[in-house]
């Protein structure tokens, strides 16, 4: 007898869609086997542009994307941090990844990355959101030469590589720890 919600190999005759249906779920439950015994571990990134470049955020990280509100310019401060917003009802910095990365470009966006990460809350610049992907985390490339300079290579936690294009997985505790003491 199958487990509820499971099809038989002679149910697979109905229908090649339900065909499908049943292939899916049993990919998802040997993925999901293979990260319970640690073999396998999938993350979820949500991923967005910066200048030309695709980054990629572990998603339980992200607690909203919205447009910048009022921003508040603070005097004296590191290039990178833009200013502080009010995001309901709580003070975020804001951290331009451009600057951040020495990235110059005329064009700013309006869409805000509201992160968060052991206690520390910040808001992140984008250029463009581009969607969610979901990884093998262990294919995480740590010493990819798309990521070269040891300043940048402290920013990341490495590169996944796609059939599209190359993403870069930031470090979130790297640039919030380095955003909080201002070095550049």
């Amino acid at each position: 007898m199958m487990p509820p919600g499971f099809f038989s190999p002679t149910d697979w005759k109905v229908s090649s869609s339900r065909k499908i249906l049943v292939d899916l779920r049993l990919i998802h439950l040997v993925l999901f086997a293979l990260e319970i015994f640690g073999v396998y571990k999938m993350e979820t990134l949500i991923v967005f542009k910066i200048d030309k470049e695709f980054l990629g955020l572990d998603i339980k990280k992200v607690r909203e994307v919205t447009e910048i509100p009022e921003l508040v310019v603070v005097p004296r401060s590191p290039d990178f941090l833009i200013g502080l917003v009010n995001v309901r009802g709580e003070i975020v910095p804001v951290l331009s990844l451009k600057r951040r990365f020495g990235l110059k470009s005329d064009e700013e966006s309006n869409m805000l990355l509201v992160v968060e990460d052991s206690g520390r809350v910040a808001g992140l610049r984008v250029d463009a959101l581009i969607g969610t992907k979901k990884i093998d985390e262990t294919k995480i490339n740590r010493n990819s030469d798309l990521v070269s300079t040891k300043r940048e290579r402290d920013f990341f936690l490495g590169v996944y590589e796609t059939n599209e294009n190359p993403i870069l997985v930031l470090d979130l505790a790297k640039i919030l720890s380095e955003s909080k003491s201002g070095h550049q």
